[in-house]
């Protein structure tokens, strides 16, 4: 009977009955046995067969003694059945035998005790019915209600057409219709809807993607498309479009596409359309769409690095061709757009004969401020770092602009400590494929810097003198020289005396020079460039701190003693302004560390005291910015581990502001982080603090004043600097070539991302900018 009753479809699962009070006089019915073949596993669906564990609920587990019971001879049953089919199949007399016996165990088991219920039922397994089908048939479902309206709404008029949709349906696809229909607006409670700014055509092709999830998307329709799926939030339509316009981006298209990727936030399709902007700049520049340009717009284009053009002559006609499209109203504008023209860049010869006779620029005053300072910049190339121009180079251009890393005590590199000159290229810096190609570094977030190897210094030296003169002429003169071990280990060799000069923009290999030596050998001196010539004032000389002063021609190539300073001082810092020469802080010989003021007048070989700052502080930098010296951070006290190892245990945030005019002192904005010990400079215009560190940990990363406040620029993952030489330079892109491929490398391994249109480079995630490693020994 069992045989045959598994052949026939089984009927449905009977439903378990509602749990009944359990009275002591109450008799259990047993189980009929024509019930049992129906839970035989292999008459059950497939979805069913997925166990689950008893702690979830389950109206046979949970539903009281009746319900346990009913569980337990379940349980049974499809144990017994499948022991009565096995038997069946060898000898029909054997499986009637079991399936007497089956029936007797149910008859027994239905007059257990409640309690025995309890405890079977905890080893029950309940059975979950997944019906894969669900969404496609939901999906179907969708389709069928958009072609058919039925249950319709609510009814969306966008322009003159209505369209017949559903509130639940528009709601869950779409936060907007969420928002709308959930919240006290008047379209909660009506059923009117009106929809501006859209195209009932693009409405048609998002209600047809709401409801069947898939559209056609063309040339003719992506743009309102992806503007209709940013304002309705749809995020997997507006990827879908923003992709499908990325596959179509041209040189022709690439300016409009590039500013209505970045009205809708559209990050990778900009930043392609911004790098083909790039790349053709020098074809684009003539269309018609560049020319039409309002002012802000064309200020965006030409102010960042990214253009590959080999001239900032090309930069400047692409400027003068805009304002003569429609001079009356555009001259109005014309510093708005010159003030982001790179002067500095252009060959002095183009900017006498071409660019002050030009008739557009010569009755606009602050053009022709802009101009006189370009003049100066030229002119006087040793005072470039007085300016606030910017010199960086655009990408096509053939040389890098970037800061120094001169003989940096904490490099990664146990072979490149206290002996290697390094460049730091900025995260907007060009590549090194003249025309070809660049890095568009610009686009990775957050900005990844490229540390290039490009040289090795004559000595291993410690806090040496480093200057670089308008020439892009390197000089290196004293420091501590340390000697280093196969092992690694490293000593003190004495102070030197000697000098040392390199030029950073030749294409050819790095070449040493010897010049001649400084009278007294010293180290933690100030070396600052003054117009012709190079001063070395104060330091330690290994038995000391000194107060003599060096001068070195730039002309005669010879040192000659200048008047000494007031006092004996080490880890002063100091700038030049205007042909004079400032120093401030420093810890004199009584181990005191100060905050004096001197000014040296090389005219009358003289030095005068000036207004002290407010905190004492040695191991500062200092830089001109907007014609005001800024001392930045220091350490403000001495302690046992700096007498013996430079090591600061005070450190200051702390950033003062100099008038030479007026001899005042102002404070600046404060930095993130207390500081000592970092790298001044500026670059493209801009203030900079590089490395650094304070008593517990380094400053992985560079700072960038911007509109009276510091801000982090850019990120060092593995890259500690600190008490280094530090200064700005152009290289040779043909001489980075030879020093990593690509022409540029990061330190961790990584490489430079050369031009390649269809390349997006991936997000980086967020890290801190500060390493907390322990120290290592000097």
């Amino acid at each position: 009977r069992i045989m045959q009753q598994q052949q026939q479809p089984p009927p449905p699962l009977p439903l378990p009955r509602p749990h009944q009070p359990h009275h002591h006089h109450h008799h259990h019915q047993p189980m009929a046995q024509a019930q049992l073949p129906l839970m035989n596993p292999q008459a059950l669906p497939q979805q069913m067969i997925h166990h689950q564990p008893t702690s979830n609920f389950c109206p046979c587990t949970h539903s009281g003694g009746g319900g346990n019971r009913l569980a337990r001879n379940l349980n049974r049953t499809v144990a017994s059945s499948s022991t009565s089919a096995t038997a069946a199949a060898g000898d029909g007399n054997q499986a009637a035998a079991a399936s007497s016996t089956t029936a007797a165990a149910v008859d027994a088991e239905s007059t257990s005790d409640s309690t025995d219920s309890s405890a079977d039922a905890a080893t029950a397994e309940t059975v979950r019915f997944v019906d894969e089908n669900k969404a496609e048939r939901m999906a179907k479902a969708f389709r069928s209600l958009y072609e058919t309206k039925q249950f319709a709404d609510v009814d969306i008029s966008v322009g003159q057409v209505n369209f017949a949709a559903h509130k639940n349906i528009l709601a869950m696809s779409s936060p907007f219709f969420m928002a709308m229909f959930s919240h006290s607006l008047r379209e909660s409670v009506s059923n009117q809807v009106t929809l501006s700014d859209m195209e009932p055509a693009t409405f048609e092709l998002v209600l047809s993607y709401i409801y069947t999830g898939s559209v056609n998307l063309s040339l003719d329709s992506v743009q309102c498309l992806l503007s209709a799926a940013n304002l309705l939030q749809l995020p997997s339509l507006k990827a879908a479009c923003a992709e499908y316009m990325r596959r179509h981006v041209t040189k022709a298209n690439c300016l409009p596409v590039y500013f209505f990727a970045r009205l809708h936030d559209c990050h990778a399709l900009a930043q392609l359309a911004r790098t083909v902007i790039g790349s053709s700049f020098q074809e684009i520049c003539s269309q018609d769409e560049f020319l039409s340009l309002p002012a802000d717009r064309l200020a965006e284009i030409i102010r960042d690095d990214f253009l590959c053009v080999q001239s900032e002559e090309a930069v400047f006609e692409a400027c003068l061709a805009w304002l003569a499209r429609d001079p009356q109203a555009r001259l109005s504008q014309a510093y708005d757009i010159m003030k982001y023209v790179r002067f500095a860049c252009m060959s002095c010869y183009y900017l006498c004969d071409r660019v002050e006779c030009e008739p557009m620029l010569q009755a606009d005053s602050k053009v022709q401020e802009l101009l006189r300072l370009a003049r100066y910049h030229h002119m006087l190339p040793n005072r470039q770092a007085e300016l606030d121009l910017n010199s960086t180079p655009r990408c096509g251009m053939s040389y890098v602009r970037g800061y120094l890393i001169v003989a940096n005590p904490y490099s990664e590199d146990k072979t490149r400590k206290f002996n290697s000159v390094e460049l730091l290229l900025p995260s907007v810096a060009g590549g090194v494929a003249g025309g070809d190609g660049y890095c568009h570094l610009q686009h990775q977030q957050p900005p990844q810097y490229h540390l290039v190897r490009i040289a090795k210094l004559p000595l291993s030296l410690y806090m040496p003198g480093v200057v670089v003169t308008g020439s892009n002429q390197l000089l290196l003169a004293g420091g501590t020289q340390k000697k280093i071990s196969v092992r690694g280990s490293v000593t003190c060799d004495g102070v030197s005396n000697q000098l040392h000069s390199a030029q950073t923009d030749v294409s050819n290999s790095w070449t040493w020079q010897s010049l001649a030596r400084m009278a007294l050998p010293r180290t933690q001196f100030l070396f600052v460039l003054v117009d012709q010539a190079v001063y070395a004032v104060g330091g330690f000389t290994g038995q000391e701190v000194t107060d003599q002063v060096e001068k070195f021609c730039l002309q005669s190539l010879v040192w000659r003693p200048v008047a000494p300073l007031p006092q004996p001082l080490r880890c002063a810092t100091g700038h030049a302004y205007r042909g004079r020469l400032y120093t401030f802080g420093g810890e004199n010989a009584r181990g005191e560390i100060v905050n004096v003021c001197y000014r040296y007048d090389p005219q009358s070989d003289s030095w005068s005291q000036l207004t002290s700052m407010q905190t004492p502080r040695a191991l500062a930098g200092c830089a001109v910015h907007r014609d005001r010296l800024y001392v930045i951070g220091g350490n403000t006290a001495p302690s046992e581990r700096w007498r013996k190892e430079i090591l600061p245990e005070f450190c200051t945030d702390s950033v003062e502001t100099f008038n030479p005019d007026s001899g005042a002192w102002e404070a600046g904005p404060s930095l993130p982080n207390l500081l000592c010990g970092a790298g001044v400079a500026k670059l493209s215009g801009c203030l900079r603090v590089i490395g650094g560190e304070d008593d517990k940990s380094w400053m992985a990363g560079e700072c960038r004043l911007t509109d009276n406040r510091w801000e982090e620029a850019q990120l060092f993952h593995a890259a500690i600097m600190s008490t280094f030489g530090c200064a700005v330079a152009s290289v040779s892109k043909e001489l980075l070539k030879k020093c990593a491929p690509c022409g540029a490398g990061g330190a961790a391994g990584h490489k430079c991302p050369c031009y390649d249109p269809m390349m997006m480079p991936a997000d980086e995630a967020a890290f801190s900018p500060r390493e907390q490693s322990p120290r290592p020994a000097i």
